[in-house]
């Protein structure tokens, strides 16, 4: 609900996550005229803004998750725009501290073009990073292996000067971004107190 004078809105959602790389959905099962059309738009526009703004865990972005607009209450003369916009605003924050949220990071899938005699070195480069190897195979840019790895995009800065010091500039790499996988535990204190987002 968002009160003050002449703002009256009120909404209630249902929040469910959905697979990874679904985005937002946004549906509303509002019947019988108990929230005008024009106020459905309203609360999916507050939705969406404050999934944007950020889940409570260290303020990033919230996705993969849809929200259901299930019922409501408005007024002929008091309700507006902006109420609507807040109502559905709280309504997200109200279902996240409730529901709880999981700390996601970007992956990248990295490419290595290696000689073979320094896999090892790979392998020990992609372990220290967090990362893990998804396949080895000989190259097909001529000799050598074409090592394919996950790593958590926070350990790429320093990669090339990993990749340097252990190969003697003789192996090099290409990263795309892969996907987002869930944080693990023990670094989830560390990465929310040091997100610009977070408020003690």
């Amino acid at each position: 609900q968002s009160g003050g004078s002449g703002q009256f809105g009120v909404c209630y959602i249902d929040m469910e996550p959905l697979e990874e790389g679904a985005g937002i959905e946004f549906e509303s099962q509002i019947k019988g005229g108990v929230i005008s059309r024009p106020f459905i738009s309203s609360v999916e526009r507050g939705v969406r803004e404050q999934l944007q703004l950020g889940g409570p865990l260290a303020g990033y972005p919230v996705t993969d998750v849809r929200i259901t607009l299930v019922d409501g209450k408005m007024h002929s003369v008091d309700s507006k725009d902006i109420a609507f916009q807040s109502a559905g605003k709280l309504a997200v924050k109200a279902a996240l501290e409730r529901g709880g949220s999981r700390l996601l990071q970007p992956m990248d899938k990295v490419t290595f073009l290696i000689d073979e005699n320094l896999q090892g070195e790979i392998h020990t480069i992609v372990s220290r990073h967090d990362g893990y190897i998804t396949s080895t195979n000989p190259s097909e840019a001529g000799p050598g292996l074409e090592i394919e790895a996950i790593i958590p995009n926070a350990g790429m800065a320093d990669l090339s000067d990993a990749l340097r010091s252990a190969c003697a500039g003789e192996g090099q790499f290409s990263s795309v971004f892969s996907h987002y996988q869930p944080v693990p535990n023990d670094l989830i204190e560390k990465i929310v107190e040091n997100s610009p987002n977070h408020h003690s």
